[in-house]
């Protein structure tokens, strides 16, 4: 849903929830489904602003260096993640 109307999500803050929920849970198959969902979110500068202050960064950071204790497919969406975050979208 999210590339298809992202404004209207942002507006929700449904982003917001799913970094909530990435800080409460940490079973696999709810933080898999909140970094996808972060992952496409994470393209759009107007999300990008939003991360930082709602502590995705650090969630982020303590999955990459949890080490073997999170699968490696995660480890990797947080990388991907993170990497989007850091990316310059405009256009020079």
């Amino acid at each position: 849903m999210i590339p298809l109307i992202p404004e209207y999500i942002h507006s929700l803050n449904a982003h917001q929830y799913f970094v909530k929920m990435m800080q409460v849970y940490t079973d696999y198959e709810r933080r898999t489904a909140c970094m996808k969902a972060i992952l496409q979110a994470s393209k759009f500068d107007f999300f990008k602003a939003n991360f930082n202050n709602c502590g995705l960064i650090e969630v982020l950071l303590e999955i990459i260096q949890s080490g073997t204790k999170v699968h490696l497919d995660l480890r990797e969406q947080a990388f991907n993640i993170l990497s989007n975050i850091c990316k310059d979208n405009r256009e020079n």
